[in-house]
């Protein structure tokens, strides 16, 4: 006979979210091909917003749970929706952020071998597309006569939309006006050539500065590996308040390569970074630190080194998040599990969370967490993927006791 613990406790999984804290969702045995993004919201409302893609026939899928983590059979056809962007095409990524009213934005590149184009998707809180976004709802763009590859989205208090995109070995950053027009007073005509660097995180600042991160790919005089951090004003202009004209460098000694994955901001308007760095003959370890506005390594977090934890397992940072008592969220890619961490806002990891500060999710296949969101409540729910054979790549939901 089952039996559940006497207690619960911070960490642990939530027994009244889908089967025991966890959710998955797998296309239907006729759809093989069907290949989520694992792109996942929560919605004010409390229930969630996922948007995956066809591989073959470039249609979204769009899948809506509850508070419960059952599926949301007011939606679609049974909580599930197709909405075909480009026949025949493959799509190659899929991005979703939400506007503060649940308004849905779905951006992606797609093309036949390589992702050539990019397409923006809006779609009302009830899930139909927003016709008064470009053309019946969608919008495509062709910014090189290369692969345009979107790499992170962000919607502005305004309502105005960021993209990160890498075109031709450059970086874009690409701003469209709440119909989906290029906003003729960012940078040139919309757009701001960043340069040739690595950046995968996007953020857009209290303030609507919007602040990028990654890793350098040209070491230049660092024997270490390189976190990069670049700042822009609202109309796209380099911050030149931040850094070096703008962008911020910084070494994480003992290390062959770093690279910032995810970013936020606290309240106070610091920036907490995760990523990943590599070791010589050691292998992947997961980053954690916290930078000032300015830039500068924050010495009340770690003690300004940054936080490095990996091994026995390979171990990447994915994404971070802030709980309304300023302690810290990490998601990690580890063993094959989701895997969370909760650390003080010190940077010492909270005992009082899971197992000393962290807790390990057998989701049952190969999974990966890639967005977190903390509920009202103070529940901490995980999104990712899970791969199981046969049923294929689908949804993996956990959420957790905060």
């Amino acid at each position: 006979m089952a039996t559940q613990k006497a207690t619960q406790a911070a960490g642990d999984l939530d027994p009244d979210f889908g089967d025991e804290g966890k959710v998955l969702y797998f296309p239907p045995p006729s759809t093989p091909t069907l290949r989520m993004s694992g792109r996942s919201r929560l919605r004010s409302d409390g229930k969630i917003f996922t948007a995956g893609y066809h591989i073959n026939l470039g249609d979204l899928v769009l899948i809506r749970h509850l508070s419960n983590g059952d599926l949301d059979v007011s939606f679609g056809d049974g909580g599930v929706k197709l909405i075909s962007i480009v026949s025949g095409y493959r799509i190659m990524e899929c991005l979703l952020e939400l506007y503060w009213d649940d308004s849905a934005l779905i951006c992606g590149s797609f093309g036949d071998r390589y992702a050539d184009m990019l397409f923006f998707c809006k779609l009302r809180p009830d899930g139909e597309l927003d016709t008064s976004f470009g053309t019946q709802g969608i919008i495509f763009l062709d910014l090189t006569l290369g692969a345009d590859v979107a790499n992170a989205l962000a919607i502005r208090s305004d309502g105005k939309i960021i993209l990160l995109v890498s075109a031709r070995k450059e970086e874009l950053l690409i701003c469209l006006d709440s119909k989906g027009d290029f906003d003729p007073a960012f940078g040139n005509g919309g757009i701001v050539y960043v340069g040739r660097d690595d950046y995968s995180s996007l953020i857009v600042l209290s303030d609507n500065r919007l602040l990028l991160a990654g890793g350098s790919e040209f070491r230049g005089d660092s024997e270490y590996g390189v976190m990069q951090f670049a700042r822009f004003l609202p109309d796209g202009a380099v911050d030149k308040a931040f850094g070096e004209n703008g962008r911020v460098t910084i070494d994480v000694k003992n290390t062959d390569y770093a690279h910032v994955t995810s970013t936020v901001q606290q309240r106070d308007g610091k920036i907490l970074a995760v990523g990943y760095v590599i070791i010589e003959e050691k292998g992947y370890y997961t980053l954690i630190t916290r930078i000032n506005a300015d830039g500068s390594l924050d010495s009340a977090f770690n003690n300004g080194i940054p936080y490095l934890t990996g091994p026995p397992y390979y171990s990447r940072g994915t994404t971070v998040a802030v709980q309304p008592d300023d302690k810290i969220l990490v998601t990690t890619s580890a063993a094959g599990s989701f895997n969370l961490m909760r650390l003080l806002p010190s940077g010492a990891l909270d005992m009082g969370f899971g197992l000393q500060g962290k807790v390990m999710t057998d989701m049952s296949g190969a999974d990966v967490a890639s967005d977190i969101a903390v509920q009202v409540d103070g529940k901490i729910v995980l999104f990712g993927t899970v791969k199981i054979s046969p049923q294929g790549t689908g949804i993996g939901i956990a959420r957790y006791l905060g």
